[in-house]
């Protein structure tokens, strides 16, 4: 099994719910080059036995963490994953969202194209249900974007976002001191996407999108996370 793949999916997880949609949706990824990391964050759920069962399909490390920090703080849980890896790009991605089986694929491909030269790299997004149904295609990300023009077209209600429709540089997240620490983890991304977006600009990936899950578990429908 490899393991110096330059792409890192990063799933911090809780709930168990989706989590084998989720790895399923990576397992049909067209495009293999890539690393999986699970952090289980101490979750009551039975994380290690879903995980387990795609050991032999998918190049997964998992582990799992003694003490949850997600009900103190999902930025720490989120970066104490992320420092499970060393790959010099970082899709930090969910316990219950998917993706479509060519975003691997076109993120690459992308890369190419640009020489790599952005730090902030993003997919346009869906809103599925809990069943995985569509809900609706969310506004599109405009190809290229400073930091500035994201803030006011979020603030004007115009776009969503999400911390997991984006792959990073690993440099760029270690340089800015990684996601800013706000309660709940609400509006870190937007803090995270506007400060590596005043950098360089934002590069959207075209083509594949994210399915964005609201099912009424998730941090992003019900702020009870614990």
């Amino acid at each position: 099994m490899r393991t110096d793949y330059p792409l890192a999916i990063v799933i911090p997880a809780y709930k168990s719910a989706h989590l084998r949609k989720v790895l399923e949706s990576i397992s049909e990824q067209a495009c293999r080059d890539f690393q999986l990391y699970v952090g289980d964050d101490a979750s009551k759920e039975k994380i290690g036995n879903i995980v387990q069962e795609f050991s032999g399909e998918l190049p997964i490390q998992y582990h799992r963490f003694e003490k949850n920090m997600g009900g103190v703080s999902l930025v720490k849980q989120w970066e104490r994953c992320i420092q499970m890896s060393h790959e010099p790009w970082v899709w930090l991605f969910s316990d219950d969202d998917l993706m479509d089986d060519n975003c691997v694929e076109k993120f690459y491909q992308e890369l190419k194209i640009t020489e790599g030269h952005h730090d902030l790299y993003r997919f346009n997004t869906t809103s599925i249900d809990g069943e995985g149904r569509l809900l609706s295609k969310n506004p599109p990300h405009p190809q290229n974007e400073t930091g500035a023009d994201f803030l006011v077209a979020r603030l004007r209600g115009g776009r969503t976002s999400t911390a997991q429709e984006l792959i990073f540089s690993r440099g760029a997240w270690e340089s800015i001191g990684g996601f800013p620490d706000f309660p709940l983890a609400w509006a870190s991304d937007d803090a995270f996407i506007a400060t590596l977006g005043s950098r360089k600009p934002i590069r959207t990936i075209p083509g594949p999108c994210l399915g964005w899950r609201l099912s009424g578990r998730n941090i992003s429908s019900d702020n009870s996370f614990a």
